[in-house]
């Protein structure tokens, strides 16, 4: 039996304002007449926002909120609430844990939420829906991929800010549903990936942000007459099912044995971080997927020490430079528990018990990666001869060369776009 603060029922809707006056939380779609179509200006949210907390008590309550913040660009809404003792009055950074001299202002709630947001991206969608006739079949389209007992249930959905605006072959939107009982956000995550579900499960973290506000269209109209609605269904509950969650990423691997130094795990953590700082850098998240991935599978399930190599990844995430428009709480997620477990063990999970040389499985420490790992396949190339650090100054200035004549190329198009338009307007054609 459940406690009461565990069951579904009356709750709140924690809702973010951009604090910045020029900051908005939605698309903006302009018709360029140069150009003759649409062009979008993504929205710039800021770091700092003004907190509220409205109360919600089912579906129905949820969806006349979400109805209202549909034409307010500035707001948003995220999972969790904010810390106890937080001044409210004042605008605050959107961070579940601490940093520097700054302190967390937002947590989970206790049990979870009675409610989620799932987040469909760029589903396929046959030939037949029509989001102009029938926007409320197509989110019908979208609840259908989910389990059965959601198909009965009430939500509430909305299209995406590009609905109607790009491919009419996919479809992203949001399906908002509510739960017989609280439910955490390590249930949905497993629970989505579990089921294999087309929702992206990001959504599920504390402080990342639900858009609800429709795009905003300068020089034109929106090409839907509708982008949300509430789906009464025969139950405005869902009985969300038990989730018997996996273990933490340092149960999966009973290895303690502390880091080891592995030269393609080190490889590919040269290109964690952003550009220009790191010349040769492609970002955080997809770097450290990759040499993860290179880690588990070079050690396997029974050589891999979760926590050194969580230390190993921090290290490397701090270290790194990043552009001056990323959000700080990027950086944070990245160095979570929460984050870097659930890449570690998928990781494990995935390469953790995969075919390794017999040095490396017997556990015989840095000789492994001291060692050529025979990957049993002939080389496409033959090795190169240059020194490591010539070979990559090489690299970097192919790529950078590349770069400049891509930009050349943007500047004479930007040029002949601007006589095109002096010539029509001197004929009168603007």
């Amino acid at each position: 039996m459940r406690d009461d603060n565990q069951k579904g029922g009356a709750t709140t809707l924690t809702v973010l304002t951009c604090a910045l006056e020029k900051a908005t939380a939605t698309k903006t779609w302009r018709y360029d007449s140069i150009l003759d179509k649409p062009v979008v200006i993504q929205f710039k949210a800021g770091h700092n926002f003004f907190v509220e907390s409205l109360p919600v008590g089912n579906i129905r309550e949820l969806s006349a909120v979400l109805t209202r913040l549909q034409s307010e660009p500035k707001r948003f809404v995220v999972r969790g609430e904010p810390m106890p003792g937080l001044d409210l009055s004042k605008p605050v950074l959107r961070r579940k844990r601490p940093r520097a001299n700054t302190p967390a202002t937002f947590r989970e709630p206790a049990g979870g939420r009675p409610y989620a947001m799932l987040d469909f991206d760029k589903v396929e969608i046959p030939s037949s829906i029509d989001l102009l006739s029938d926007p409320d079949g197509a989110a019908a389209y979208l609840v259908g991929r989910l389990p059965p007992q959601f198909q009965d249930a009430s939500y509430h959905w909305q299209l995406s800010s590009s609905a109607g605006m790009g491919n009419g072959s996919t479809l992203s939107g949001h399906i908002w549903f509510w739960f017989d009982r609280c439910v955490s956000d390590a249930e949905l995550t497993y629970w989505a990936e579990e089921n294999a579900l087309p929702i992206d499960v990001a959504i599920f973290r504390t402080v990342q942000p639900h858009y609800t506000a429709a795009p905003i269209f300068i020089g034109m109209h929106d090409p839907l007459p509708r982008r949300s609605g509430l789906h009464i269904g025969l139950e405005d509950e869902v009985e969300f099912p038990a989730v018997e969650l996996r273990a933490q990423a340092r149960a999966a691997s009973g290895f303690t044995g502390g880091f080891k130094f592995t030269g393609g795990f080190e490889a590919r953590l040269m290109h964690l971080g952003d550009r220009p700082g790191n010349p040769f850098g492609s970002g955080f998240h997809l770097v450290l997927l990759s040499a993860t991935a290179s880690y588990v599978g070079l050690h396997g399930r029974d050589g891999t020490d979760v926590e050194a190599l969580k230390a190993r990844l921090r290290e490397a995430i701090l270290a790194a430079p990043w552009k001056k428009d990323r959000d700080p709480q990027e950086i944070d997620r990245y160095l979570s528990d929460e984050y870097l477990d659930d890449i570690i063990l998928g990781a494990i999970e995935k390469f953790g018990d995969g075919d390794r040389d017999a040095d490396d499985a017997e556990g015989e420490g840095d000789r492994a990666s001291q060692q050529p790992v025979s990957h049993r396949l002939p080389p496409y190339y033959p090795a190169p001869t240059e020194p490591r650090e010539q070979a990559l100054e090489r690299q970097g200035n192919v790529i950078a060369g590349r770069f400049r004549d891509m930009l050349r190329l943007v500047r004479a198009w930007k040029e002949a776009e601007a006589r095109r338009a002096q010539a029509l307007s001197e004929e009168g054609l603007l």
